[in-house]
């Protein structure tokens, strides 16, 4: 057996490293209580996602469920707005700060994720357990393009599309 450079793509041999892949889920805070996370999505910004967010909970609010709405989308201005909230968001990481160092006690978790399939998409679909998305789009050739992409990464990442 040859020294290990962790480049698993050019390997032959059968290690341990390979034979067990690392997974990136991160565990939630020790004390927090979390029934259902869905992905709030979409392949382009101005599409209503962060409104079919906002409606979302508030209407499972309303039915008397806890809810929690973790804006993953930092840099825009639609959560705070639509919840009254004026302070900005100051610290990196802070997507996986508000899952494993915030005690959530929620029914349900809604993630209102940043449009496209960048880094802070992937990011979450890679370290929060989300138990489906919700796909937002617009009747537009560019839109649909971009949604397939965003379906595409949800489906490889075994998440299912619930709406």
């Amino acid at each position: 057996m040859s020294e290990c450079t962790h480049n698993c793509s050019t390997c032959g041999e059968s290690c341990a490293e390979r034979a067990t892949p690392q997974s990136l889920r991160k565990a939630p805070h020790p004390e927090s209580r979390i029934g259902k996370v869905f992905g709030v999505v979409s392949g382009k910004g101005g599409v209503g996602k962060s409104m079919v967010t906002s409606q979302l909970a508030v209407t499972l609010h309303r039915r008397g469920y806890k809810v929690g709405v973790m804006d993953a989308d930092i840099t825009g201005p639609s959560i705070p707005q639509a919840f009254g909230v004026h302070d900005k968001a100051v610290i990196g990481g802070v997507v996986q700060q508000f899952w494993t160092d915030v005690a959530w006690d929620v029914d349900y978790l809604f993630v209102d994720m940043p449009p496209g399939t960048g880094d802070v998409p992937l990011s979450v679909f890679q370290s929060i357990a989300l138990d489906g998305i919700i796909v937002v789009t617009s009747p537009q050739e560019l839109v649909s393009m971009v949604v397939e992409k965003a379906v595409k990464m949800a489906e490889k990442m075994d998440v299912p599309i619930v709406g």
